[in-house]
């Protein structure tokens, strides 16, 4: 079992970054640049305590800490559920791959924070929320199957979902539009699912959605915010302690970052970064430091859209503006609300999509309404000027047009003979043109042989 190339690369730098500072302060720089991901803190703790103890610093070593917590547990058994692999890590815990011998079917086991063992109070809050949870029936949200303790560390049994995060899906660049309303139309589905039964998630973020392999969109961690925060349980209500700061700094609303009482619009502000952060490719706030995003969130006001990418249509400049309102009763009130118009919009896209007029292929011979030219005749040229000297230059050019025509192999020239013979003929029997008002006979011209030629007026 190995640590995954992501989670290394950012345990290695807080390392880098930590190992430098005096012993004193080491404990607060760590804490700064974890946050809240408490398993990142705790592994880039167990390396600087390894680093401490040989006075060296090793990369097998050092990854062979991180790698034991998990391996630990692999193979173990936690109720009927047999820990296969280690998949992750976040702030709400460690997720393993697990087998559910019961039922024989793949299943995914969190293991909660250690000290949310530690206080009987919040343990018993975990048994609450895990319920409500699982109460939850809606085709966006995890499946929550069981929940049980493992050395009395707690854990929460649910369906495994094949397919990324959407962090990873960001890792990539910016979504397009369509697909960047379709995730956020999912997820505020689930979010209206929640807040009806009176349960707010309170970390919306990229890291808390997955993203099925089929496109489908499912929301983790439901409830448990306030569970590892440590929130007063008050039971349908959105209540929070005041002076108390929850979630992810980019994605928290204001409210939040003022450790004030939440209730769902605080969701739709988060769902609202996410949302622009999906068309864009860039967060809406940020900062140096947490404390400088959170003072970004409170005082500043997002680039507008089109200044990123002005291909984005204005009604998802008006959507995103009203999620991320400063004060609540600007935002929407509901998530079915905010639904409804990133349903309308998406409908406007795809009509859009579709009535985009297709480019014309290019016209062949084939599809031209006349018949395609397989035969023609070379007639003698008019000699206009009336000049007796140049008639010989007619006849000259009509006989290199037909001897060059005559090359072309899918093209049949009438013989000269013919051509000048039907031509002679008409001429001869017409008044209609000036040349030939006079003419009085046809005949063969004596100046070339083989050439034929329309006489020249008797006097």
């Amino acid at each position: 079992m190995t640590v995954t190339p992501h989670a290394w690369t950012r345990v290695k730098a807080i390392f880098d970054a930590a190992v430098v500072v005096d012993s004193k302060r080491r404990t607060a720089c760590v804490a700064e640049l974890c946050g809240a991901d408490e398993i990142l803190r705790q592994q880039v703790e167990a390396m600087l305590a390894a680093h401490d103890q040989a006075d060296t610093f090793l990369d097998a070593p050092a990854a062979a800490i991180i790698d034991r917590q998990a391996s630990d547990l692999i193979g173990r058994t936690a109720g009927s559920y047999r820990i296969v692999a280690w998949i992750g890590a976040g702030g709400m815990g460690e997720v393993y791959r697990a087998h559910d011998t019961k039922l024989d079917r793949p299943v995914a086991l969190k293991l909660l924070p250690p000290r949310v063992a530690d206080d009987a109070e919040r343990l018993r809050r975990f048994h609450a929320e895990a319920r409500a949870a699982s109460s939850l029936n809606h085709p966006n949200i995890l499946v929550i199957h069981d929940f049980g303790a493992l050395d009395t560390r707690p854990y929460i049994v649910s369906e495994l979902i094949e397919g990324d995060t959407l962090r990873h899906r960001l890792d990539r660049g910016a979504v397009p539009v369509r697909e960047a309303v379709g995730i956020t139309m999912q997820i505020a589905s689930a979010l209206a699912a929640a807040h009806e039964r009176g349960i707010a998630h309170r970390d919306i973020k990229p890291e808390n959605v997955m993203v099925r392999t089929d496109g489908y969109v499912k929301v983790l961690d439901f409830g448990l915010a306030k569970l590892v925060d440590g929130q007063p349980d008050e039971g349908t209500s959105f209540g929070t302690q005041p002076g108390l700061i929850l979630g992810t700094p980019h994605y928290m609303s204001p409210e939040q970052a003022e450790g004030k009482q939440v209730d769902e619009r605080s969701d739709l502000f988060s769902l609202g970064v996410m949302l622009y952060e999906l068309a864009t490719g860039t967060r809406p706030f940020s900062g140096d430091t947490n404390l400088g995003v959170l003072s970004s969130i409170l005082r500043d006001t997002p680039r507008p859209l089109a200044q990123i990418n002005p291909a984005l249509p204005p009604d998802l400049q008006r959507i995103v503006s009203r999620c991320l309102a400063k004060e609540r009763q600007r935002r929407y009130q509901s998530a079915g609300d905010l639904r409804r118009d990133l349903d309308e919009l998406e409908q406007v896209l795809r009509s859009e999509q579709l009535s985009v007029p297709a480019i014309p292929a290019p016209r062949t011979r084939v599809e031209d309404s006349k018949p395609a030219i397989d035969s023609l005749a070379v007639l003698p040229f008019t000699n206009a000027a009336a000049d007796p000297d140049a008639e010989y230059l007619s006849d000259g050019i009509t006989e290199s047009l037909i001897n060059r025509l005559s090359q072309i192999p899918s093209l049949r020239v009438l013989p000269r003979s013919t051509a000048f013979r039907s031509t002679r003929s008409t001429r001869c029997a017409s008044s209609s043109s000036p040349r030939w008002t006079n003419a009085s006979t046809c005949r063969r011209s004596p100046r070339r042989a083989g050439a034929f030629s329309a006489s020249r007026p008797t006097r």
